[in-house]
């Protein structure tokens, strides 16, 4: 029966308060006094803390079969395929054989350890030929040379003048091999060389420093640039250099780049102002937002993203174009039609006194929508007038405006409440329309001003 780490626990410390003897413990147990005296080591060992988890089962291991191939062996048949790949079972036997005078090792034995390096191939064989050129030892080779130290015993000088190497190399490897204590190809593996931070780094602060100077001087120098900034101009030209600035040309368009795009105001133009108007006064004229991406199907996303060329754009114009003005002259034509054939239908008396009405209907429409420029002129000036002002849209109430009141400026503004803001005179602030009094104002003309069409 096996012993739980619970039960080895509590035999070994009823044997240290010495309330049964190890004879008569083991017989107990049933286990051998060998076994117990190897658990009672593992105990004594370890720290107080881990009592329980080194009397635990430990996995099988064996660290060197009694018929395994030397290491020697293993590193002669590496060299042989290193100078001569391609070779055959017996041809690697007759290699061995020329070199140390006897057969080392059997066929099987050498397709072992091409198996283990995985070079039965010729392709694999070539490959390792070129990486042995390139870097020296391989991975596998240095696991072979510590395999040979740490399990067979060989002596370090002795190994390391076998593989050609010096023993400060031995001990570095031997190093790495301890930081993770287990004997395996990846432990000796070549490592990318870097450095995490060189001792005669420019500083980062320093070298935003650098980076502002050449944004506001392009035209600066590497020598004059490091006198201002307390550098070295080998330093300076690094860090030019690590940001592609190394170049005058290059230091001029980095700048260029950097400098704020300054944004210019168009002011509106008259169509503008009469569209803004229009647009106020007529909810039907106010542009409807773009639908959203969610409110398009995927034909329509299509159809406005690829499948708008200019041609048809073009055709859609002259359509709309052309179904405008078909409506405007078809109402037009017919609205004359009617017209003639109403005053043939009448007596002459009443046919005369309906086409000086409908002359004095067309005329008067005319005029009224000539004075419509008067009207929307002022609606203009005076819209413009309140952009200032346009934060005070709201009165006390919470209400909006009227038109007219938006228009004229009437209205008490609106207060600061809630936002602990008070003006210096009062708590309201003033329509914002026209000034009511002219005094102030000096005219250097009087120009003639016609009210009759209007008044009209």
């Amino acid at each position: 029966m096996r012993l739980s780490a619970q039960s080895r626990l509590e035999l070994i410390r009823s044997v240290n308060r010495k309330e049964i003897s190890v004879a008569k413990a083991c017989r107990e147990a049933g286990i051998s006094r060998k076994t117990f005296y190897k658990w009672l080591k593992r105990y004594n060992q370890a720290p107080s803390h881990a009592k329980l988890e080194v009397l635990e089962d430990r996995k099988w291991k064996l660290s060197l079969h009694g018929r395994k191939t030397p290491a020697g062996v293993e590193k002669l048949v590496l060299d042989i395929i290193a100078k001569s790949p391609g070779l055959g079972l017996s041809g690697l036997r007759e290699r061995i054989k020329e070199r140390s005078g006897k057969y080392l090792v059997s066929k099987h034995g050498v397709s072992n350890i091409l198996e283990r390096h995985n070079l039965k191939g010729l392709v694999s064989q070539i490959s390792y030929q070129e990486k042995r050129a390139r870097n020296g030892l391989t991975s596998k080779e240095r696991y072979l040379m510590f395999e040979a130290t740490l399990k067979e015993g060989l002596p370090v000088t002795e190994v390391c003048g076998e593989f050609n190497i010096s023993r400060k190399t031995y001990y570095k490897w031997l190093k790495r091999y301890q930081s993770v204590k287990e004997l395996r190809l990846e432990t000796f593996q070549d490592k990318d060389w870097q450095i995490a931070r060189h001792p005669r780094k420019i500083p980062s602060e320093i070298e935003k420093k650098i980076v502002s100077l050449v944004i506001k001087r392009p035209e600066l120098s590497s020598h004059q640039i490091a006198e201002l900034v307390g550098a070295g101009n080998h330093g300076v030209q690094n860090v030019l250099h690590r940001n592609n600035l190394n170049l005058y040309e290059k230091r001029l368009a980095f700048a260029q780049t950097r400098v704020p795009v300054q944004s210019v105001e168009i002011a509106p133009s008259f169509i503008d102002r009469v569209r803004y108007v229009l647009e106020q006064f007529v909810a039907g004229l106010a542009p409807a937002p773009p639908p959203g991406p969610e409110a398009l199907s995927p034909s329509q996303r299509l159809a406005r993203g690829r499948l708008l060329l200019p041609f048809a754009l073009s055709i859609w114009r002259f359509a709309r174009a052309f179904t405008l003005s078909s409506l405007i002259s078809f109402s037009v034509v017919y609205s004359s039609l009617w017209w003639i054939n109403y005053i043939a239908s009448k007596a002459p008396s009443i046919a005369i006194g309906t086409i000086f009405a409908t002359i004095a209907l067309t005329t008067g429409s005319i005029f009224f929508l000539y004075s419509l420029k008067y009207y929307l002129s002022l609606a203009i000036v005076l819209s413009f007038s309140q952009q200032e002002a346009s934060s005070g849209e709201r009165l006390v109430s919470g209400k909006k405006r009227g038109i007219l009141s938006w228009i004229l400026g009437l209205g008490n503004g609106f207060r600061n409440q809630g936002s602990g803001i008070r003006n210096s005179k009062e708590e309201t602030i003033g329509p914002a329309g026209l000034t009511p009094n002219l005094e102030h104002i000096v005219l250097k003309r009087y120009p003639k001003v016609s009210v009759h069409i209007p008044l009209y």
